[in-house]
C-alpha cells in the first residue's frame, strides 16, 4: 500500500442563510483533496511448510495475497517552467586580492579591504543579458549563513564581453563560503559558476610564503582563478 499526496485548489460556490432573511452567494478558495491509496497485487495458491503439533512438518497449501505495490518516478512537465539547451562557451573570472579580507583589515595604501572582481565571457550558443553574483559567508562559530549581494544586474545582450565589481566584508567567513556566478542567457538559458572564496578576519598578518613555514593558501584560502568551460 502506498500512501499519494495529491490534490489542487479551487473555487465553489457556497449558499448559507444570513440573518436578514434572504440567500446570498459567496465564493472562497478550499482544498480539494484528490489523494488515495494505491493497492495493486493478486491473489493465489502457495505452497507452504506448517509445524503439526505433534512434532513435524508438512506441506500445506494456503490462499494469500501476493503484493505487487510499487513506487514509481518519471518525468513531468511544470506549465509554469520550460526546457532549455545549456550554454556553451568560456567565463574567466578574475580576483583581487588573492586573499580576501574583511572591511576591518587595512590594504598596503591603509584603505579598507576589499575584494574586485572581474567576470568575462565568450558565448558559442546564445548572448548573456544578465549577470547575478554574491557570495555565500558562512559565518564562524555557527553564526549562520549571510548572502552578501556583489552584482545583479541586465547587461547589454551579446555573446562576448566583461562585468567588474567591488564588495566590502563585515564579517569573515571559513573556507566553505561560496562565490556564485550566474550567467543567464537569451532563450532561457543560465550558466552556474561557483568555488570556494573564504574571507579572513585577522587584523594583521604576513602572507608572504617567505614569511610563514606554512602554505598560507591552505588556510587563507588564495584559490587562483582562471578560464571556465561552460
Amino acid at each position: 500500500r502506498v500512501w499519494i499526496n495529491s490534490g489542487y485548489w479551487k473555487y465553489y460556490m457556497d449558499h448559507y442563510h444570513v440573518d436578514t432573511s434572504h440567500w446570498e452567494t459567496r465564493t472562497k478558495k478550499v482544498w480539494v483533496d484528490t489523494s488515495y491509496t494505491v493497492k495493486k497485487g493478486h491473489w493465489e495458491y502457495k505452497n507452504k511448510k506448517v509445524l503439526i503439533k505433534d512434532g513435524y512438518y508438512e506441506d500445506y497449501t494456503a490462499y494469500r495475497w501476493v503484493d505487487q505495490s510499487y513506487y514509481k518516478t518519471q518525468k513531468t512537465w511544470v506549465e509554469d517552467g520550460y526546457y532549455a539547451e545549456p550554454l556553451h562557451g568560456n567565463v574567466k573570472v578574475i580576483k583581487d586580492p588573492k586573499y580576501v579580507f574583511t572591511k576591518w583589515h587595512e590594504d598596503n595604501n591603509g584603505n579598507e579591504s576589499c575584494m574586485e572582481l572581474k567576470v568575462c565571457w565568450n558565448i558559442e550558443n546564445g548572448k548573456i543579458e544578465k549577470i547575478k553574483i554574491y557570495e555565500e559567508l558562512h559565518r564562524y562559530e555557527e553564526n549562520g549563513i549571510d548572502n552578501i549581494g556583489i552584482f545583479n544586474s541586465s547587461v547589454n545582450s551579446k555573446s562576448k564581453g566583461s562585468i567588474s565589481a567591488r564588495v566590502k566584508f563585515d564579517h569573515p567567513g571559513d573556507m566553505s563560503s561560496l562565490l556564485h556566478i550566474y550567467l543567464y542567457g537569451d532563450k532561457g538559458r543560465v550558466a552556474h559558476i561557483y568555488c570556494s572564496n573564504p574571507v579572513n578576519g585577522f587584523n594583521s598578518i604576513n602572507v608572504e610564503k617567505n614569511g610563514t613555514e606554512k602554505d598560507a593558501d591552505k588556510w587563507l584560502g588564495g584559490n587562483s582563478y582562471g578560464e571556465i568551460e561552460i
